[in-house]
């Protein structure tokens, strides 16, 4: 793999999980990273808190909960999307953010503005990766 493309997905990785911790006070367990054409993904398990995996036990919570985190990445995610954008040094035309209450892992999908070179990387999502 091209060492410069691994330090930017490291690099995002770094950012993704900083957004994590400053919207929900804790980082996830691990962070994987993947950079491939126009298309970016970054998987973060383990940013549920315990009051909101008692929620999603249920239906109707579980949906709350997925919407809750939906809306707040939406309204929030601006300073992730530049971290994204200083990184690569291209656009990001879209971004979303899914969460899977049975596992507790977020995926967040980013639509660039042109390709960048492939990349992937994963760690631990612990400050200084």
């Amino acid at each position: 793999m091209d060492e410069p493309s691994s330090r930017m997905a490291k690099q995002i990785g770094q950012a993704a999980s900083d957004y994590e911790y400053e919207r929900t006070g804790h980082r996830p367990t691990s962070v994987t990273v993947v950079l491939t054409g126009d298309t970016l993904v970054v998987s973060l398990p383990g940013v549920m808190s315990r009051v909101e995996m008692d929620l999603a036990k249920n239906p109707a919570g579980a949906a709350c909960v997925r919407e809750f985190h939906r809306q707040v990445f939406a309204n929030s995610c601006g300073p992730l999307r530049q971290a994204i954008e200083s990184v690569t040094g291209v656009k990001v035309r879209e971004g979303r953010s899914e969460l899977w209450t049975e596992t507790g892992k977020v995926v967040q999908m980013f639509l660039l503005a042109d390709s960048v070179t492939a990349g992937t990387w994963s760690g631990n999502g612990l400050k200084g990766l």
